[in-house]
């Protein structure tokens, strides 16, 4: 989801844009239901939204819907948008904390209701007038689905009685930006106005002056902005950038990768910092470097490691989905230790388990399951496995047979002869964080990569929500 260098506005009632949406290239797709539609259609394109979701998506861009400030609106557009597939909402005119307060709290009774992982569904803040700009830091702070805050230069321009241009609207812009960088969000815009575009020169300058700035990403109005910020805000090789990881929060790590597909991305870029189109096979390559030494795993040979690692992510750029890779303290690898370190919900974070019979001859399965989830070993695996006692495996087998380290195990290449069960729920989540193949990286996902492993079995109940404790 934060791989947002571009991220381009389509009207939500226009079918003939939507329709063409993912084939601008954009990073992600922001859905408008509030200024470039006229309150008369908004009721027909709320009614279509989740299938303008899905158009929209097709190219792999994450799909973000603005809504509308007033109450009433808001709480349609809320009704409509709330639902997986949408990445985040885009929350207009924004000027205190406590707005944010209370739509979070609307937002987390939807996903209740509809059976999503409360906290799914991020916020991208828009301050548009004085008084946003004066509480920025405060609203930045203010909820932790906040992922990204921008200035929107037009309203605030009209708000405070000045014309929207480079200069007028630098040190605003500058302000949100610092605001952005003391919560730890993502800041995105240009220090100019969005409406101009039509100088594609003057507008990569501009684009290029917001870079170096520190601003990461831009929302667009026109399709013909989109290569120039995808161009503009890919890092440099080597170049190292904050990373606001999932949530909004530091991971506390140097820095994240990216690929999508045969579109391989750049090394070097943060979520947020995005990533650029480029070959197949650029992205993770060789494991992440720091200090001039690598991270091998203790009884894992550097060799097998890399080979490994390139099995997994020349899968990774064959399948066309987008994936990010962050980098991680291997003492901090382990799922319950890594969450709660990085900030990551155990709701998305996946653990991969091998189990064996032991009476009937001696059988292997690899289980995938949510870590907030225990694996039902007793009716489901001993019954699958068509075993009466069932264990874990050890480290030593565990590493015999996938090549892998306990707490950096991934669901991906895995021999094929080795069963492969999906929980239910992990295709439910909207994103999922997997092993990296080491315990040195994670791989942030969608759970459709699982749709293209021939050797899975999806299963309901296989694992189940542990009981509160007593």
């Amino acid at each position: 989801m934060l791989i947002w260098r571009s991220l381009l506005f389509v009207p939500a009632n226009n079918g003939r844009f939507i329709d063409k949406a993912h084939t601008r290239g954009a990073d992600a797709i922001i859905l408008d239901l509030e200024d470039s539609v006229p309150a008369r259609e908004r009721p027909d394109a709320r009614r279509k939204l989740m299938e303008s979701v899905e158009l929209a998506a097709r190219g792999g861009a994450d799909v973000l819907v603005r809504i509308n400030a007033q109450p009433d609106e808001s709480a349609a557009d809320l009704e409509a948008a709330v639902h997986t597939g949408v990445a985040a909402l885009l929350v207009p005119k924004v000027e205190d904390a406590e707005t944010l307060h209370g739509l979070s709290a609307r937002v987390a009774l939807l996903e209740a209701e509809r059976g999503m992982i409360i906290g799914g569904v991020r916020f991208v803040v828009l301050v548009e007038s004085a008084a946003g700009l004066l509480h920025a830091e405060a609203i930045a702070r203010a909820d932790v689905r906040n992922v990204a805050l921008e200035l929107g230069g037009e309203d605030f321009a009209l708000s405070t009685g000045m014309l929207p241009d480079a200069e007028t609207l630098a040190l605003p812009k500058q302000m949100a930006l610092y605001a952005a960088r003391a919560a730890g969000l993502m800041p995105l815009g240009i220090l100019g106005s969005i409406a101009d575009y039509a100088d594609l020169d003057a507008y990569r300058a501009t684009a290029e002056r917001s870079r170096r700035f520190g601003f990461e990403g831009a929302a667009c109005i026109h399709p013909s902005s989109v290569p120039i910020l995808n161009d503009v805000f890919t890092p440099s090789p080597g170049a190292s950038r904050p990373c606001a990881a999932l949530g909004g929060r530091l991971c506390g790590r140097p820095a994240c990768r990216f690929g999508r597909g045969q579109r391989g991305r750049q090394d070097g870029g943060c979520a947020g910092g995005g990533t650029r189109p480029g070959t197949a096979g650029t992205v993770g390559s060789n494991p992440r470097t720091r200090s001039g030494k690598r991270f091998v795993n203790a009884g894992v040979s550097a060799s097998m490691n890399a080979a490994v690692q390139r099995r997994i992510y020349a899968f990774l750029d064959g399948s066309g989905l987008a994936y990010e890779v962050m980098d991680c303290d291997p003492e901090l690898a382990d799922t319950a230790v890594f969450c709660e370190r990085y900030g990551i919900p155990l709701g998305n974070s996946v653990n991969t388990l091998l189990v064996k019979a032991k009476t009937g001859g001696e059988r292997f399965a690899a289980c995938v399951l949510l870590a907030n989830t225990r694996l039902d070993v007793n009716r489901v695996v001993r019954k699958r496995l068509a075993a009466r006692r069932v264990s874990f495996a050890g480290a030593d087998e565990t590493r015999a047979l996938t090549g892998m380290e306990i707490g950096g195990v991934t669901p991906i290449c895995l021999p094929e002869d080795l069963p492969l069960w999906i929980d239910q729920r992990v295709m439910d989540a909207q994103y999922v964080i997997l092993g990296g193949g080491n315990r040195s990286s994670k791989i942030r996902i969608s759970p459709r990569i699982f749709e293209h492993l021939p050797s899975c079995t999806i299963i309901d109940g296989l694992a189940k929500i542990p009981e509160p404790a007593t």
